[in-house]
């Protein structure tokens, strides 16, 4: 589920305050894993800053807390900056125990912060996804780095 301003991900039939936040809670109770983002990184869209993601991230998440009990399943988040994962890792680990995480890295890189996100007393899984940016912070620009095969 992308939390962006401009997601298409629901159609766009949940533009109401709540809908997304409806529709997710449902997501919980009838599947297995979710996979959430809060910073496009599609083409042509700027990249976000750290804190902005977060925020993102806080807004859509602490409604949840409330409205879902601990669930089963496993919630995957989509973001290239280990600090956003920490961060959100720790607010969803307090609220919801039970629940798996996996940090779903769009980033390509195992880089000094990767190595010391896995230092912290912190279980989670984790999915590197392949990209061709030279850098971790470049994620969101990563259609110039492209090249014609």
């Amino acid at each position: 589920m992308n939390i962006t301003p401009n997601s298409i991900s629901e159609g766009r039939k949940y533009k109401k305050p709540g809908h997304s936040l409806n529709q997710f809670s449902q997501f919980l109770k009838d599947f297995d894993m979710v996979d959430v983002g809060a910073e496009s990184t599609a083409p042509f869209n700027a990249p976000i800053d750290a804190q902005t993601e977060l925020s993102r991230l806080e807004a859509f998440f602490y409604p949840l807390f409330e409205m879902v009990p601990d669930p089963q399943g496993v919630i995957s988040l989509d973001t290239y900056r280990p600090e956003v994962f920490y961060e959100a890792a720790m607010w969803i680990r307090k609220a919801w125990p039970k629940t798996r995480l996996i940090f779903n890295d769009v980033s390509g890189k195992v880089d000094d912060d990767l190595l010391e996100l896995f230092k912290e007393d912190l279980s989670f899984d984790y999915v590197l996804s392949h990209n061709l940016c030279p850098e971790r912070d470049l994620c969101s620009d990563h259609m110039q780095y492209c090249h014609a095969l």
